[in-house]
């Protein structure tokens, strides 16, 4: 069975149209039934976003598998989690839930997700307004009822109400609640976009900077060497032709970041180049025309007589 719901028609005889997309398609019957609206009030933020006070849902089985907090198509069960309640469960690609909220407040808020799955590489996303806030964000593969804080960087929010949409996009996620908080109370984002560069006794490290960061430190090996304000820096304390490897972590006054990618660089003296070869004098009047092979990487040659 396909559900739809929240469909208003007005009193009076309708036509209901059918359009087939695509072909192989069986149709059995259509039964319309009224369908009575629960209307859950926006929540005010900073504020939590239960799982099961969803204001709107796309499900793509009938009934409610786990049986729990509400009769309808979602499914949903006790969760474990720390604050009990629900969870939404058994998810699968493609379907979502909706929150409504109310911002009294215009600023930055972030979002934090309560999720748990049993299976790597499954992904959530989110939607305000319509506008993804989020790209897609992967669940640790933890446990069923294991679960982690995913945050978003800070998004800016307009006064007045607002749709949050969840997306689950892939299956099996469980969602138990979402956080819209005030983005000064969230640690930074992890770094993205760092780079080592080795050179003679020398690593040159670069990153993008990190939404809501005021410091990044920089740690080699399990020591951290330096803490700085900007994006980039200069490792001279190195040897020659042994490896390091780096990490960046992002920090605030509330917290650190989950660190960067480890990226190893090797420093190393610069090599002579090779010799040139085919070296041909050639004599012309008043003057001798020399000529020979070119090497690689030479950036220019000195001529000797």
């Amino acid at each position: 069975d396909l559900k739809f719901s929240d469909i208003t028609i007005p009193a009076g005889a309708h036509n209901l149209t059918v359009g087939f997309v695509e072909g192989f398609v069986n149709l059995s019957s259509i039964t319309l039934a009224p369908h009575q609206i629960v209307v859950i009030p926006p929540v005010a933020v900073p504020g939590r976003l239960d799982a099961e006070n969803y204001a709107r849902f796309y499900d793509l089985t009938p009934g409610n598998l786990g049986g729990a907090c509400k009769s309808d198509d979602l499914d949903k069960e006790l969760s474990s989690d720390v604050g009990g309640g629900c969870n939404i469960a058994w998810t699968q690609a493609s379907e979502w839930v909706e929150y409504d909220i109310n911002v009294a407040t215009a600023g930055s808020y972030g979002l934090v997700f309560r999720v748990a799955s049993g299976f790597q590489g499954n992904q959530i996303s989110a939607q305000i307004d319509g506008v993804d806030v989020t790209g897609n964000l992967e669940v640790p593969a933890q446990g069923w009822q294991i679960y982690t804080d995913l945050r978003t960087p800070a998004i800016p929010l307009a006064a007045g109400n607002h749709v949050v949409r969840v997306n689950f996009v892939t299956d099996y996620v469980n969602l138990h609640h979402v956080d819209v908080v005030d983005a000064a109370s969230l640690p930074p984002v992890p770094v993205v976009g760092f780079t080592a560069t080795a050179g003679d006794a020398i690593v040159n490290l670069a990153w993008n900077a990190s939404a809501g960061a005021t410091s990044y430190k920089v740690v080699r090996g399990t020591d951290t060497i330096a803490v700085i304000s900007g994006t980039n820096y200069l490792d001279l304390a190195v040897v020659n032709d042994v490896t390091y490897s780096y990490q960046i972590v992002a920090s605030n006054n509330i917290g650190n970041a989950s660190p960067s990618t480890t990226i190893a660089a090797t420093p190393t003296a610069p090599v002579a180049p090779a010799v040139p070869t085919g070296l041909v004098a050639t004599p012309e009047d008043g003057r001798v025309s020399l000529s020979w092979t070119s090497v690689p990487a030479a950036a220019s040659y000195n001529l000797y007589r």
